[in-house]
């Protein structure tokens, strides 16, 4: 049923004064990743570009669903971004039913994954602006949607292991398929290009920032 212009303002009012509540708009950005002529950028120098990987961090992008034709099927797969290599990264992905973002080291020793599942295919024209942030110094990762809390998780580690680090130095991508190898935490179907969905909003990121209702 089509919604009246009020009703839309209504709804768009009260998404933006959560975000506001949330915090999100209080954090500062560090930088902003996209490419010249496309959303897409098919190799990120991580190290060049987060010198420090210990700290707490934050990434903010929009996507839209664009086609949909029942669970299992090829449709809307695929990363959104990653860093980092096999054993250690961070990456945030689309499936059928699920939006996942995971941190550190692959599994739940010293890493961490919030994995949101919709139980069913998510729809065809969902906008959902995703923010994920991560706290190495206690393994904590959280994932945002459109200013609501979609999936949270702790690690079983406080430290993130040895290392502390949210992602290795490998390189990256945003909008793409990836680069080199992905944490193996990303789920076969998804470690691929965006398929079946759009990256609408350039990466955000704000290092030593997380939004300031993240305990």
């Amino acid at each position: 049923m089509a919604r009246s212009d009020l009703d839309q303002s209504v709804i768009f009012s009260a998404g933006e004064r959560r975000k506001s509540l949330a915090g999100f708009p209080d954090m500062f950005r560090n930088m902003r990743i996209f490419g010249d002529t496309v959303m897409a950028v098919a190799n990120i120098d991580t190290n060049a570009r987060f010198p420090s990987r210990t700290g707490v961090i934050t990434f903010k992008t929009a996507i839209r669903i664009l086609e949909g034709t029942g669970v299992g099927s090829d449709e809307h797969r695929g990363l959104v971004f990653e860093f980092g290599d096999a054993a250690i990264g961070a990456a945030l992905w689309v499936g059928d039913s699920t939006i996942g973002f995971h941190a550190g080291e692959d599994g739940t020793v010293n890493g961490a994954t919030a994995l949101f599942d919709n139980t069913v295919e998510l729809p065809e024209t969902l906008e959902l602006e995703l923010l994920c942030a991560v706290r190495p110094g206690d393994g904590r990762v959280r994932m945002w949607g459109n200013g609501t809390e979609l999936a949270r998780s702790t690690a079983s580690s406080n430290t993130f292991g040895a290392l502390g680090t949210w992602t290795a130095a490998a390189d990256g991508s945003f909008a793409a398929a990836k680069q080199g190898a992905v944490v193996a935490d990303v789920p076969a179907v998804s470690d691929q290009a965006p398929s079946g969905f759009q990256v609408i909003e350039p990466l955000s990121v704000f290092v030593g920032k997380v939004p300031r209702h993240f305990v």
